[in-house]
């Protein structure tokens, strides 16, 4: 492993393994131990796991192709969420100092910004995991695991208690399975798994840059599972686990849904303010993106404030999932600068950008 800017960090460990079947016999996996070598992370090259049954790669999808590089967390991030307390204001921190890497990676790719819902600091962390897995999936389009199943959760519980991806459930059409360890963040897992897992990273299961393992907590997240999709999450101190499953038609589903939780995320946007100037007597225009960041939504539009020296080019736009559209507004100044305020009404509750016009 090459020596990291946060070279505190000296027990993180990731594994991954991904399969498809038609059919898997009860106890036919074969599980991947975790090895631990001196001085670095415990970690496991992935391996398949088969039954007697047809067995291949989920197909690849648009948003998980494999990144150039690894991105780093950073020293801010790490410090605030590196085995970070359960109690909510340190979440809330963890939350601040994340969200800003967590969405450079996201644009980098052209994906919207993650927003999280205001209870998110007061979640569980398997309910944490879902939140965060799902709007990596639903920001590139994808389907979201609907809920969490308890006997997915029974799976990942055994993989985080060992340290090791959780065993295979039996009857599933598509699996995939991740672990992590040393980190206690939801936020932070979900990094190193997404934007962080290629050669040089805290995965020992890509020792080169062709080695299987590259990746795969990538491709697991973001992989084209069939319907119905459920999914897994334990912990066991900093030990956690999450499992997806497509084709989960035998497992009942947990409360609350992802349907439930998205209703509650409201959408992002590309900036909270915006500057302007034009020449007197004339007119200059911006624009700011949003995205419905968690559910689709008719976002409404309306301007607050500054008079007639500003105007909105649209009233509204309906955004599928994982979509966005650039709302256009004019300026036109008058003798002194104007301040007004964009506020977008959609999905979650309102949002607000701070404009401020001046004269050129």
């Amino acid at each position: 492993m090459r020596a990291r800017a946060h070279h505190f960090v000296s027990a993180i460990a990731v594994t991954g393994a991904l399969l498809m079947v038609t059919s898997l016999p009860a106890g036919a996996a074969t599980v991947a131990a975790a090895t631990s070598r001196p001085g670095t992370p415990r970690s496991s090259t992935p391996h398949p796991r088969v039954g007697h049954s047809r067995a291949g790669i989920l197909p690849a999808v648009r948003g998980a192709a494999t990144p150039p590089a690894n991105r780093l967390p950073g020293r801010t991030f790490l410090q605030a969420c590196l085995l970070v307390s359960r109690a909510a204001p340190a979440q809330r921190r963890c939350e601040s100092a994340a969200l800003p890497v967590i969405n450079a990676a996201r644009a980098s790719e052209g994906v919207g910004p993650m927003q999280l819902p205001a209870a998110f600091a007061t979640m569980s962390a398997p309910l944490q995991f879902l939140v965060v897995t799902d709007l990596e999936r639903v920001g590139r389009g994808l389907p979201a695991a609907a809920a969490l199943s308890p006997a997915l959760d029974g799976l990942a519980q055994a993989g985080a208690n060992t340290s090791s991806d959780p065993p295979m459930p039996s009857g599933a059409g598509s699996v995939g399975a991740n672990w992590a360890g040393g980190l206690g963040s939801t936020l932070l897992t979900d990094f190193l798994w997404m934007y962080d897992d290629g050669p040089g990273s805290f995965n020992l299961g890509c020792t080169s840059s062709g080695a299987p393992g590259c990746w795969v907590h990538r491709r697991n997240i973001l992989a084209g599972y069939q319907g119905p999709l459920l999914m897994g999450a334990a912990t066991a101190g900093t030990s956690a686990a999450i499992e997806l499953v497509g084709g989960a038609t035998r497992w009942a589903a947990a409360t609350p849904s992802w349907r439930s939780i998205a209703a509650t995320v409201p959408v992002g946007m590309s900036s909270g303010s915006v500057s302007i100037s034009a020449a007197p007597g004339h007119t200059a225009g911006r624009h700011v993106t949003i995205w419905a960041t968690a559910a689709g939504t008719v976002a409404r539009f309306t301007l607050r404030g500054g008079g007639r020296q500003w105007w909105l080019i649209r009233s509204s736009c309906r955004l599928r999932a994982g979509g966005h559209c650039n709302v256009w507004f004019g300026y036109r100044p008058a003798a002194d600068a104007s301040r007004a305020a964009l506020v977008v009404s959609a999905v979650g509750g309102s949002r607000s950008v701070a404009l401020r016009g001046r004269s050129a």
